[in-house]
């Protein structure tokens, strides 16, 4: 009985995100809020994109992940709490994710800035107590992903540009081959594995 409410549970979840997503679908597209002053001399951008994302178990438990002292075959104890903390049919990621990025200029120089806050509702119902540290990585968090100025000179008939701040410099990219020089700026990988992450 249990599971049976259980799999209602997560079909009325899906049902209501799918109602949500078809009546956003018929709303137009959506730019980036774009300013400027009276003389055109500043000029800037605020675009915000918002995510949101399920996951949930769709197999049993493993007993050969779960340690013998809590029932399963695995020698080790330490590993098994995520498989012990979700059964089948259970959400275990209910994301809303929101990035802001903001954006002004004034004619050579600029300021960007990025952040990015999420809040997992079903992180937030976990039966397990988590530590402060946790709560930040699993739950809800506030980021500041990109703060830097920028500057552009003439320099000898060449162009220098010049960035200074908290910023990704792009050392190439090598997605799936790992240990390049693009690994100065590593993958989070607990939030490329969360729902509604891109690549």
């Amino acid at each position: 009985m249990k599971m049976l409410f259980r799999w209602f549970g997560a079909a009325y979840a899906v049902c209501t995100a799918m109602a949500v997503l078809l009546a956003l679908s018929a709303a137009g597209p959506a730019q980036a809020y774009q300013f400027k002053n009276e003389s055109g001399s500043v000029t800037g951008s605020f675009d915000t994109t918002i995510s949101i994302g399920a996951m949930w178990r769709m197999q049993d438990q493993d007993p050969s992940l779960i340690g013998i002292t809590n029932g399963g075959t695995s020698r080790s104890p330490n590993e098994d709490d995520g498989d012990l903390n979700y059964d089948r049919g259970d959400l275990v990621s209910g994301l809303v994710k929101v990035t802001h990025e903001f954006d002004v200029a004034y004619g050579n120089y600029g300021v960007f800035l990025r952040g990015y806050y999420f809040y997992d509702y079903a992180a937030s119902r976990n039966k397990e107590e988590l530590g402060p540290l946790a709560k930040d990585r699993l739950i809800n968090d506030v980021k500041l992903l990109d703060a830097y100025g920028r500057a552009s000179f003439d320099l000898g008939g060449r162009t220098l540009n010049v960035r200074a701040g908290n910023q990704v410099v792009s050392w190439g990219e090598s997605t799936f081959i790992p240990n390049g020089i693009n690994v100065i700026n590593p993958v989070d990988v607990t939030r490329l594995r969360a729902p509604g992450a891109e690549l």
